[in-house]
């Protein structure tokens, strides 16, 4: 049988259908609704809040249209949409541990109309962070807008081709703590990610440029 996660209690649900859960130890876990058994829902009707439908499980992919493949499906935490993951671009080989937000979903938000620009976003106090705590706020927050780059590669053989994908750090905030930021893909996805996984990829990325000794 499966393992589920000790939850006292739901915090609250998220408008991308995320839930905040409050686990025995205090820590505060983010789950997909669908991830959740079903003493774990709120008390509301899914009629009345399309956060807590549960998505069918022959969902058609996107791009191929295809529902088969079910386990490397994607759903999109914004409209609930399926996406293969060998179908985006760039392809994933796991399916992420944060939210997933699907190409369309990200360009509709860059298409959308556009206030005064925002400051650059920074580090703030929460509930009284220690100081590695704020040390890591910030750190992330210097990230900000930072280009990172994913190699992959195509095709089989001989065939077999090196491709390079690029996208873009955006600070979500300290709230959103280890998931700090979204990496939004050029022309792609977008997903969350934590400050460790944001300084590997930044980190490989330099390794790739250095000069190899020989």
């Amino acid at each position: 049988m499966p393992v589920h996660d000790e939850v006292l209690r739901v915090e609250r649900v998220g408008p991308l259908g995320v839930v905040v859960l409050i686990g025995r130890d205090g820590v505060r876990l983010r789950r997909r609704i669908e991830q959740l058994v079903p003493c774990h829902l709120p008390d509301i009707d899914p009629i009345v809040d399309p956060r807590l439908q549960r998505p069918a499980s022959d969902y058609p992919c996107k791009v191929c249209g295809s529902p088969d493949d079910g386990p490397r499906m994607l759903l999109c935490d914004a409209c609930g949409t399926g996406w293969h993951m060998l179908c985006l671009v760039p392809q994933l080989s796991a399916v992420p541990s944060g939210q997933w937000v699907c190409p369309k979903c990200v360009e509709l938000r860059r298409e959308a109309p556009e206030g005064p620009a925002p400051a650059r976003p920074a580090p703030a106090a929460v509930l009284f962070p220690n100081t590695a705590t704020r040390r890591r706020d910030k750190e992330a927050a210097d990230l900000h807008g930072k280009r990172v780059l994913r190699v992959g590669y195509v095709g089989r053989g001989r065939e077999k081709e090196r491709v390079e994908y690029w996208g873009e750090l955006m600070f979500r905030g300290p709230l959103e703590r280890p998931r700090y930021s979204w990496l939004e893909w050029d022309g792609g996805a977008a997903e969350s990610i934590s400050l460790v996984e944001a300084k590997k990829m930044l980190a490989d990325m330099e390794a790739l440029r250095s000069p190899k000794r020989g």
